[in-house]
């Protein structure tokens, strides 16, 4: 959830760089995080389950949407799962869908001068199957 909650606030705050990235530099957004409010309540329930994904854009000056998945790890890793649910929409929704990976998320609040945080975006991830390349495991039903 803390990986969602940072991407939201860098979409709030119009992050050049990952705006850029998603290409919506130009364009005037509503940002749609499902589990914005998850540090003010006790109990909290994921509310992106079953959506295939975590943040809704929309582009207010056309029909457009644009569907964020957020993967966070703790560590320096550029590798992600998906779940099939999130594969199934990465295909429906194509160019519109991505994936947003943060690496090393430890390092944002920490004492050090460096933050070696990183961010990998991919757009249609379901593309990537294509190429073995790109597939570190899968795991499929019979």
């Amino acid at each position: 959830m803390l990986g969602e909650l940072y991407i939201n606030k860098l979409l709030e705050e119009k992050n050049p760089s990952l705006l850029e990235q998603l290409n919506l530099s130009d364009k005037n957004i509503d940002i749609i995080c499902y589990n914005k409010d998850y540090n003010n309540q006790k109990d909290w329930e994921d509310k992106s389950i079953h959506k295939g994904h975590d943040i809704l854009v929309k582009l207010k000056d056309s029909n457009e949407e644009i569907y964020l998945e957020v993967k966070t790890s703790l560590e320096d890793t550029n590798f992600y799962s998906m779940s099939g649910n999130e594969l199934k929409f990465s295909k429906e929704k194509g160019e519109n869908y991505y994936i947003i990976k943060i690496s090393n998320f430890a390092t944002i609040n920490s004492d050090s001068n460096t933050n070696t945080l990183r961010l990998y975006i991919k757009k249609n991830p379901y593309k990537l199957l294509e190429n073995g390349d790109f597939i570190k495991d899968i795991s499929l039903y019979c």
